[in-house]
């Protein structure tokens, strides 16, 4: 196998970028790029074999990502390539490489000349939703390959302009403020009268249900609540729906504004009555420090009289990877506490199912399952810190 090798970097520039590290919102734009990287490749081969249905088995598996570094100021994450060719020739112009290059393109012209590229795959248009969705105005990301000075700009205009050349409506990150004036148990969601009289159609998680229903109200009367999700904007940046993943009441300051939290109409954004970014100040890292606090409330016997409560070690640990495990992948990892002590981390990406076991000794045991083909990798790793834990979330477990 040869040595790594530089495959892209990720220039970040923005004010939550500019400070030395990765904060969380490179690390879930890290997942998404791969992710986008792989269904391009994915496309490209299934046009080049016509008579296929499907990419064959471990064709993923050859794009094998790792974080090199991150260099100070604007955060540079660097990804190179693990070479998985045992005859050693890399690099080599495979499906990823012209996806890499297919995926600079389609974003230089939206940018320049609001047209995608006629070789782009349109159907995995989509995926630009996850890659760019933590952007705000001012914020950019040049993509650039290895040995250039400068490559594509992927703002928050371009992303916009891109998902909308092939759909009516695009996705965004965003805080909603309004009242909650139905409820659709059955279907999981809500309606949110907005402060502008605008209702929204919002789905929800299901441990979110008994907040919603004690803030409903007959006739629309209830208090003022900040739901935070995925929303859904049509071309004249209108929500449409939301899919929520937090809400809370509202304070003063919330319910004095109701404009857009974005600097004006940057990059051709019209300001918004009710919709509004998630605030740059938030703690990323405030969920999932609430689920330790709740694994840290269990004592002995929580397990119908059995199960040791979480070791304080693990939980300490778990503190410590909170920004990386919250990043806003779909859907977010599961923590759960393990009979012996430990804790159980649990997500989903594609066809693939991921476990990690955290032992009390802080050794990790980590299993990747392939639905689609039973291909099952399992790995012990003797601490899991911040570099591996990325390095899993990125490329999946490496044998």
């Amino acid at each position: 196998m040869t040595e790594p090798a530089p495959f892209v970097e990720l220039r970040m520039k923005g004010q939550r970028f500019d400070h030395p590290g990765m904060p969380v919102e490179a690390l879930s734009e890290l997942v998404a790029y791969r992710e986008l990287l792989v269904e391009v490749a994915k496309a490209l081969f299934l046009r080049n074999n016509p008579g296929r249905q499907r990419v064959p088995k471990g064709f993923v598996e050859r794009l094998r990502l790792r974080l090199r570094r991150v260099d100070e100021g604007s955060a540079l994450p660097v990804l190179e390539r693990l070479d998985t060719d045992a005859e050693g020739f890399f690099p080599r112009e495979d499906e990823f490489v012209v996806a890499r290059r297919l995926i600079e393109a389609a974003i230089s012209s939206v940018a320049s000349e609001d047209t995608l590229p006629s070789d782009f795959p349109e159907d995995v248009v989509g995926y630009f939703n996850r890659f760019g969705r933590s952007l705000l105005p001012g914020d950019s990301i040049e993509l650039r390959e290895p040995g250039h000075e400068r490559g594509a700009v992927y703002t928050a205009n371009v992303r916009r302009r891109l998902l909308l050349s092939r759909s009516s409506t695009y996705r965004v990150n965003a805080n909603l403020l309004g009242r909650i004036v139905e409820i659709d148990a059955e279907d999981s969601a809500f309606n949110l009268r907005t402060l502008t009289n605008n209702v929204v159609r919002c789905h929800f998680e299901s441990e979110l249900f008994p907040f919603i229903r004690n803030a409903l109200l007959p006739d629309g009367a209830g208090p003022a609540v900040r739901v935070s999700g995925e929303a859904v904007l049509d071309r004249i940046d209108k929500v449409v729906r939301m899919e929520v993943t937090e809400a809370g009441y509202a304070d003063e300051a919330d319910e004095a504004s109701d404009t857009l939290d974005f600097d004006g109409d940057a990059e051709g954004i019209p300001p918004q009555r009710t919709f509004r970014a998630i605030p740059r100040q938030s703690d990323p890292a405030a969920k999932v420090n609430r689920r330790i606090d709740e694994l840290e409330s269990l004592g002995p016997g929580w397990l119908d009289g059995e199960g040791e409560p979480p070791a304080q070690e693990v939980l300490a640990h778990l503190r410590q990877l909170a920004l990386v495990l919250a990043a806003p992948t779909h859907p977010p990892v599961r923590i759960y506490p393990t009979p012996e002590g430990g804790v159980q981390l649990e997500w989903t990406n594609g066809t693939h199912e991921y476990s990690i076991e955290v032992h009390a000794d802080l050794s990790a045991y980590v299993v990747q399952v392939d639905t689609a083909t039973d291909d099952l990798r399992e790995r012990l790793y003797k601490s899991l810190n911040e570099e591996s834990l990325t390095n899993i979330l990125l490329g999946g477990v490496t044998v």
